[in-house]
């Protein structure tokens, strides 16, 4: 056992080794056993550029990705493009984009550096090898995760480069134009029509996406499935509710005009979220706007406040915030108020209990605010969600929900490794947002993980 940990170990450097023989091989065989070439000026730039490509490539690694606590690897070949559409995910499609893109430079650059690259499978080739490399290195190292699929999008984004120095090859030397420009659009014409399809097919299905859903079935035929409960097996319907969620540029300015903020950056994204930088003159504070567009959250937080009010008149303060709150219909009436032993004033609204099978709008969640000593905020977190009742919808039955979680189609509150035992104890039915703004209905299964006192919670979509 021993020998083979210590080649398991190894065998990532070995590949790593071979893959820089291999291009290694790739660029002196033209020389081998013929005397070599004077190095023309075009080529030279070639060299330079797929030089300072190569940097830019292990910069991005290890100064742009944090590391992982584990290796970890990704075999399947469409999970990136699974992740963005459950998600509905601008900032993973962004990353897809930017994946093909990433590679376009070999392309282009390296029928400029050698004749033999003129020959898409010498491209194809070393494209596969380079991105092979890099996700070995990724592996390696931690930084990042082995991606089949970015490693597919990596060779396609080279192929492409190659077809566009192709089709540039053709106009220098006067050839045919047109094949040349046909083969050089049919990628970029795939993913296009394939981005397109896909917006198409979202906007015509009814509701939206959950972000819930595995990119691929769990491998149940590794997991002990047992059911200790009762599961009717007929259909039935419940509550659909739409989520009235205000802009992020509604949020930011009512927190500027109330607390005479000046808009320092123009807005940023990280992820899926938009973050708004201020400066405020009167306190001398920096804040920053994390806003949320799927759920409608957000968190304005002072970046250099450090201290916080735990005394003092905070009846006063409660009410000038909560007035505001009130006014701008940001925190409903009913919320319930309280003021925690540090200090921070909270106003919480719980879900209804009869949310399922109810015919009313509802408000639920929670606003919490920590205030300085001068009353201005040092945080304000918002979770509150206004729902607007639309109608009933056809949900599966409990048993046919039960037969997804056998099919491995569900999401887990916890990981789930090979020999793993779940023991289904009972399920209710809970809500969550998608993609379009509506509040759905999805099935929390409730199970015992391998030992008794370890629980956790499985789920699956409602609707049909």
């Amino acid at each position: 056992m021993a020998l083979f940990s210590t080649l398991y170990e190894l065998f990532p450097y070995a590949a790593l080794l071979l893959s820089a023989l291999l291009l290694l091989w790739l660029f002196t065989a033209p020389y081998v056993a013929q005397k070599p070439e004077p190095m023309r000026f075009g080529q030279s730039l070639a060299l330079t550029g797929l030089v300072i490509w190569a940097a830019f490539i292990l910069m991005r690694v290890f100064l742009s990705t944090p590391p992982e606590n584990q290796p970890l690897v990704s075999l399947h070949p469409l999970s990136c493009y699974i992740s963005a559409w459950n998600q509905w995910s601008a900032a993973r499609f962004r990353d897809i984009l930017y994946e093909l893109l990433l590679f376009l430079p070999l392309g282009i650059l390296l029928p400029l550096s050698e004749r033999q690259f003129q020959q898409w499978k010498w491209t194809a080739a070393l494209a596969g090898t380079a991105s092979a490399a890099l996700e070995l290195l990724k592996l390696v190292t931690g930084y990042g995760i082995f991606s089949m699929d970015i490693l597919l999008l990596h060779v396609s984004g080279c192929m492409a480069g190659y077809l566009f120095a192709m089709l540039g090859f053709a106009i220098a030397r006067r050839k045919a134009v047109m094949p040349s420009l046909l083969r050089a659009l049919v990628l970029p014409l795939f993913f296009a029509v394939l981005f397109a399809g896909g917006l198409a097919a979202y906007q015509l299905q009814e509701y939206g996406n959950l972000s819930i859903l595995p990119n691929f079935p769990h491998p149940m035929s590794d997991i002990t499935l047992t059911l200790d409960t009762t599961l009717d097996d007929q259909p039935g319907s419940a509550s659909l509710y739409a989520c009235d969620i205000p802009s992020g540029e509604h949020i930011a300015s009512l927190l500027a005009q109330e607390l005479e903020l000046t808009l320092t950056d123009k807005v940023q994204y990280q992820d899926d979220r938009c973050l708004f930088s201020f400066s405020s003159e009167s306190t001398q504070l920096d804040y920053q706007l994390t806003f949320d567009p799927r759920s409608g959250s957000w968190n304005l937080l002072a970046l250099n406040a450090d201290y916080v009010a735990i005394s003092g008149n905070m009846d006063r303060l409660r009410w000038r915030w909560e007035s505001w709150l009130t006014e701008n219909h940001l925190l409903p009436n009913d919320a319930v108020y309280s003021l925690s032993e540090t200090g921070t004033l909270s106003w919480t609204l719980d879900i209804p209990g009869t949310l399922s099978q109810g015919q009313a709008d509802f408000s639920a969640g929670s606003i919490s605010a920590t205030l300085t000593r001068g009353g201005a905020p040092q945080n304000i977190v918002s979770s509150m969600l206004n729902c607007r009742y639309i109608g009933k919808a056809d949900i599966l039955s409990p048993s046919a929900a039960y037969e997804k979680v056998q099919q491995g189609q569900f999401s887990s509150s916890q990981p789930l490794s090979p020999g793993d035992r779940l023991v289904i104890t009972g399920f209710q039915l809970s809500y969550l947002v998608d993609s379009k703004g509506y509040y759905q209905p999805v099935y929390d299964f409730f199970c015992f993980l391998n030992r008794q006192n370890e629980t956790m919670t499985v789920t699956v979509p409602a609707l049909w």
